[in-house]
């Protein structure tokens, strides 16, 4: 009985060695395919992360590039050296502009994040800052007056002489790119002396909520709206997170941050 025993696992032992053998061969006979960039998620995910590294130090060699402040000629009077820098006129073809030329593009376009070309750096202004050029050549800040950008009443009385345009009482806009200081329109009839400034329901027209009864404080509409689509994708987000995030984006773009008012302010 014992040697039959032994008998059986020795031919278990041969059987099984042979089959190993053949697997063997058969392993080494087979063709595995070079995988492709399509044939996993994963293999997606690790060739990308790949291109991705090896991208890297081109893509930081072309901003670093792209900061370079290079000496330009005024693209709107294509006279005299450029002190503006505004990537918003871009479609416009007035990317760089001299002082002249700056204010005359940027009076009615406020909003736009203009950049003054100052030693070879650029450096974020706000719309209250203007660039001259003294007569040695050298740029300088200078404060200049910005309406809130409001199409005036046509017609004031029955006078047929032309209204005059002026500046009216300074007040706060807030954006979505931060806090603004600006200043009412104010049209008077130079002959009945009839004035003309925007009051609640023309502010209400073009998308400005007051936050004030004598509307010192503005906010544009799309501020509320961000807000609440905010609210919808990331319900624990505070307003006070928000409007922390309106004064950053104030405080980068070269203006004024937000007051300690405006935390109070129900969004």
């Amino acid at each position: 009985m014992r040697s039959h025993n032994i008998q059986m696992v020795k031919q278990l032992f041969y059987f099984s060695e042979n089959r190993l053998r053949e697997l063997r061969g058969t392993l080494a006979s087979l063709e595995v395919p070079v995988a492709t960039a399509d044939t996993t998620w994963t293999q997606r995910q690790v060739l990308a992360g790949v291109r991705a590294k090896e991208a890297r130090p081109v893509l930081l060699d072309a901003k670093l590039s792209a900061q370079r402040v290079l000496r330009q000629i005024c693209q709107k009077c294509h006279e005299v050296q450029a002190v503006i820098r505004c990537l918003e006129c871009v479609p416009l073809d007035f990317e760089y502009l001299c002082g002249k030329c700056d204010k005359e593009v940027h009076r009615r376009q406020i909003f736009h994040g203009r950049m003054a070309i100052f030693h070879g750096y650029l450096e974020p202004i706000p719309p209250t800052k203007a660039v001259v050029v003294d007569g040695n050549g050298q740029p300088h800040f200078c404060e200049q007056v910005c309406q809130l950008p409001l199409p005036s009443q046509k017609v004031l009385c029955g006078c047929t002489e032309e209204t005059v345009v002026t500046t009216g009482r300074q007040i706060s806009l807030v954006t979505m790119n931060g806090r603004y200081e600006v200043s009412l329109p104010r049209k008077v009839c130079p002959k009945c002396k009839t004035e003309w400034t925007p009051g609640v329901k023309d502010l209400m027209q073009y998308n400005y909520w007051p936050s004030t009864t004598n509307c010192q404080t503005l906010y544009a509409f799309e501020v509320f709206e961000a807000f609440s689509n905010m609210k919808l994708s990331a319900p624990s987000l505070s307003r006070l997170a928000f409007l922390k995030l309106l004064e950053h984006q104030s405080v980068q773009g070269g203006r004024v941050s937000l007051p300690e008012s405006h935390c109070n302010t129900q969004l």
